[in-house]
């Protein structure tokens, strides 16, 4: 609000239609931010709670592309990046997201084990060579490079 004599006028006056458009902006920004610190706290939960490798990785994957999207938007929009907004801070687990993060891995991990059964790979035969197991080894090339086992099953054949 300007009064005069008492406000100072700004040099530069916005539209309300770029005042709405600024706001939607910083709110998308805050948003990155927030998806940033969640997936960066899981990750560390992740570690603290002795989860797979190869299940961390797809999560450190899946925050490298929320930062690259991030970036993106900030040279699209022209904003600073602020990274002290995404800065997590301690990593030390409460009772209940340790239990959270833990039953999370294990609902993973029960879901890859019952796909390595039912792919079709275990008992394959391919001259004098049979598939008796998935060594953890392969397991973890097949997440890091999202290789299906369909794929995998195509290729020994």
């Amino acid at each position: 609000m300007f009064v005069p004599g008492i406000s100072k006028k700004r040099d530069v006056d916005f539209t309300k239609k770029e005042n709405d458009e600024a706001y939607i902006e910083k709110q998308r920004q805050r948003q990155y931010e927030r998806s940033i610190r969640n997936q960066k706290r899981e990750i560390a939960m992740l570690k603290l709670t002795g989860a797979e490798d190869s299940y961390i990785r797809i999560k450190q994957n899946s925050l490298s592309n929320t930062r690259n999207e991030y970036l993106s938007f900030l040279d699209k929009t022209g904003r600073t990046r602020i990274t002290a907004n995404e800065w997590i801070g301690s990593t030390s687990l409460s009772p209940k997201s340790s239990t959270k993060i833990t039953t999370s891995y294990q609902n993973w991990k029960a879901k890859e084990e019952k796909k390595k059964q039912d792919t079709g790979l275990i008992g394959l035969k391919n001259g004098d060579v049979e598939i008796k197991d998935i060594s953890q080894h392969l397991f973890e090339r097949k997440t890091f490079r999202d290789v299906s086992y369909e794929d995998m099953v195509d290729a020994c054949q």
